[in-house]
């Protein structure tokens, strides 16, 4: 199965309150130490400013940050929507937006990818 060219290319995520709010919460309800929440969040947030998804003609979709592939694996296509399943088992659902894609999984706010440009592989 190929890809349609309006969705292969490369997304940068974007953080956002809803983001910032949902790690905050997640972080401080297993880390006490005051010190330690604010090193995990800055090492979120760092990530995240990094983050970004490319999705190819054959189709795969990789995630990555500062250069450094999470996993890279297959998309299926059901009409304008697009899944894949994470390697830790989380099933993710892609649409396309008027400026990029949002991505939907469960137990987790909706994550915002921009349009940067042509799959780089």
């Amino acid at each position: 199965m190929t890809v349609g060219a309006h969705w292969v290319g490369t997304y940068r995520f974007q953080w956002d309150s809803e983001l910032e709010l949902f790690w905050r919460e997640r972080v401080e309800a297993q880390t006490p130490d005051a010190a330690a929440r604010e090193a995990a969040l800055a090492e979120i947030r760092a990530e995240a400013d990094g983050a970004e998804i490319e999705i190819t003609g054959d189709p795969l979709i990789a995630s990555r940050s500062r250069g450094v592939e999470f996993y890279r694996t297959s998309l299926t296509f059901e009409g304008d929507t697009a899944r894949f399943v994470k390697p830790n088992g989380a099933n993710v659902r892609l649409q396309l937006s008027a400026d990029g894609i949002v991505a939907d999984e469960p137990g987790k706010p909706r994550m915002r990818f921009s349009r940067m440009g042509p799959a780089l592989t």
